[in-house]
């Protein structure tokens, strides 16, 4: 049986409204291996749990440079970002201009 490993480079894009440091950790330039019965790898990236509340935001993962093989059809996941600091018991105003009558 011939077994080979496929390496390929791992980075994060800010191709979405997520912005990195703020909203993520940028991943520091890398490289992930396969094994040939490996389809799957854990990826750890950190999200910014910041207390703002924001709209959701994404930004992108991508596997690029193979090495010793070639990557499937899916080489870019797009990573969402949801707000967990919304209270709809609370009213936000931003804006000088809201006034009450």
């Amino acid at each position: 049986m011939y077994l080979f490993i496929l390496n390929t480079d791992i980075e994060t894009v800010n191709n979405g409204d997520a912005e990195p440091v703020e909203d993520y950790t940028p991943l520091a330039p890398s490289r992930v291996s396969f094994e040939s019965w490996e389809q799957k790898k854990d990826i750890d990236i950190s999200i910014v749990n910041d207390g703002i509340q924001e709209r959701t935001e994404s930004f992108q993962l991508r596997l690029v440079n193979p090495h010793g093989g070639r990557l499937g059809d899916i080489s870019v996941a797009e990573i969402v970002i949801e707000d967990d600091d919304y209270d709809d018991r609370k009213l936000y105003i931003c804006s000088k201009d809201f006034y009450k009558r």
